[in-house]
């Protein structure tokens, strides 16, 4: 016989289906990315560099930055605190 530990099971009619679920986490990782490009954005361009983001979402890289005499890809990457 199995014990209930005080772990309420939530019935299938209650429960949040699961494309909801993944369409609510992939808006905030969308959101926490969406942050961190800005971030890098703001301080690239405080210290002087140029920077130029390409057009769609299909690129291996987010950016492209020119620094004194060399061109860069950069690829961003965030986290959440």
């Amino acid at each position: 016989m199995r014990r209930d530990r005080g772990i309420r099971r939530t019935p299938a009619s209650e429960d949040i289906p699961v494309r909801e679920v993944d369409r609510q986490n992939g808006l905030a990782a969308r959101r926490n990315g969406d942050l961190g490009e800005v971030a890098f954005l703001h301080k690239a361009t405080e210290l002087g560099l140029m920077v130029a983001q390409p057009y769609g979402t299909m690129h291996a890289f987010d950016f492209i930055v020119q620094g004194a005499q060399s061109i860069y890809r950069v690829q961003v990457k965030a986290a959440a605190p």
